[in-house]
């Protein structure tokens, strides 16, 4: 099953994302705070990442730039 973190600090659109997305089969996690949300990108086993601009903490420029510096995974920017 293929794994997507969304990083979104709206919750209703985070869990609306989430709920079509785990429709199709996939597995979703959501994460409303850039600090947290970055420290969750950096970890193994993520398909593809889900990323709001506008977070509180870190905000979703640095966490695109840190991803794909170092991690490699997908990013889709939602904003």
């Amino acid at each position: 099953m293929k794994k997507i973190l969304i990083i979104e600090d709206d919750r209703s659109i985070a869990e609306l994302v989430r709920d079509y997305l785990e429709a199709e089969g996939f597995e979703c996690s959501i994460v409303e705070d850039g600090n947290l949300g970055q420290e969750e990108a950096q970890k193994p086993g993520w398909d593809l990442i889900i990323l709001d601009l506008m977070l509180p903490g870190s905000s979703g420029f640095a966490i695109c730039r840190s991803i794909c510096g170092s991690a490699g995974i997908p990013v889709l920017v939602m904003s």
